[in-house]
């Protein structure tokens, strides 16, 4: 009985541990005449501007969104990428860890009305619409 616990502590400490390292990822998505970011529509989108930048920011020729809500006083005509991070071993969907998938994410980005971070948006110093 002892040897069956060991063998269910190590079981659960090597699954905590791979889904601690393993991330769904949502993504946008362009339907004819519509954007989603992963179930949910993007209300307002100009869709034949519309272009993704990574997996969580994506603009139109009006707006910069972020995992699908609008980044309020965030200007989209001047809204460039400047340093981005690359993580890998991100899981599908049905929990499948694919190897070598990289994904780029923008974690620090200007416009003309100056420079921010990922954690601006994160901790409230950009807002987001809902």
């Amino acid at each position: 009985m002892k040897k069956l616990y060991i063998l269910l502590g190590l079981f659960t400490f090597f699954q905590f541990s791979f889904s601690y390292q393993c991330v769904l990822r949502v993504e946008y998505a362009v339907e004819k005449d519509k954007v989603k970011y992963g179930s949910k529509e993007i209300k307002g989108v100009d869709i034949k501007t519309f272009e993704i930048v990574d997996s969580s920011f994506s603009k139109d020729k009006k707006n910069v969104y972020y995992k699908g809500n609008k980044v309020l006083n965030v200007d989209a005509k001047t809204f460039i990428p400047m340093k981005t991070e690359t993580y890998t071993g991100y899981c599908d969907f049905s929990g499948a860890r694919p190897r070598n998938l990289k994904v780029e994410i923008v974690t620090e980005f200007k416009d003309k009305n100056g420079e921010y971070k990922l954690e601006d948006i994160r901790t409230g110093k950009l807002k987001l619409e809902k």
